[in-house]
Formats: C-alpha cells, sequence, structure tokens
C-alpha cells in the first residue's frame, strides 16, 4: 500500500515528519536542545518544560491507562480509525507508559528543530 501523504499545510503551517507545526511553534523551538528539555510531574500527568517554561504537557489517563502527548503549536497525523474513518490532524498522540510519552516528546521537539531551516528560508505560507 503506497504511503499516505499528509494534506498540505494551511497559511502559517509548515508539515514535518510527525505532523504539522505552526510557523511559531518552530520559531519558538528553534533554540531548544533535547538536552535541556526537562519534565515536571503533577496530578494529571507531565508538563514539557523548557528553561522553566511550559511547551507542551503529558496527559495521563488511569481509566484507559494510556497517555496522550501534545506540544504547542504541533497536530500529528493520524490513520483512519472507529471513531474518524480517515486520514485527520489530531493535538494529541497516545503513548502506553511514561518512558514512551518522554521519548515521543523529545523526538516532536527535534522534528521541530529540523524544520528550523525550512522556516527562516522559505517562510510558511
Amino acid at each position: 500500500m503506497p504511503a499516505i501523504e499528509q494534506s498540505p499545510p494551511g497559511s502559517g503551517e509548515v508539515t514535518g515528519e510527525y505532523g504539522k507545526w505552526t510557523d511559531a511553534a518552530i520559531r519558538m523551538l528553534k533554540t531548544v536542545k533535547t538536552k535541556d528539555v526537562s519534565f515536571a510531574s503533577g496530578p494529571l500527568g507531565y508538563a514539557i518544560m523548557w528553561n522553566g517554561r511550559p511547551i507542551g504537557r503529558i496527559n495521563r489517563y488511569r481509566r484507559h491507562k494510556t497517555m496522550t502527548v501534545k506540544i504547542e503549536g504541533h497536530q500529528f497525523w493520524v490513520e483512519p480509525n472507529p471513531v474518524i474513518p480517515r486520514w485527520h490532524y489530531n493535538p494529541g498522540q497516545v503513548a502506553h507508559c511514561v518512558k514512551e510519552a518522554k521519548g515521543l516528546a523529545l523526538k516532536l521537539i527535534s522534528d521541530a528543530v529540523s524544520l528550523v531551516p525550512k522556516v527562516e528560508v522559505e517562510g510558511c505560507r
């Protein structure tokens, strides 16, 4: 089966490996290094922090025994499922444990940083 391409980005957006980003998020994250990212535990999950500033969150759902990862300005490209029967964007991605969720958050930040040259040279539509 051929790979499904993401829909084209809208105005002020750029497409990355894991979904689409807003131009503002790329510009905010352009100097982030994954070693500078930390996770602060809270009652509902974790805050994803960079230099003391929250840039996303990991929400824990005890009932479903899952977590969702959300970085501000990012939406995941998600395959069809029983609820939404077509490819679509979703603001949060499911993870099944804390280690997986933190790893996904760091991958997303690396994805954003890799898009910096594209945004600075081409800009967003």
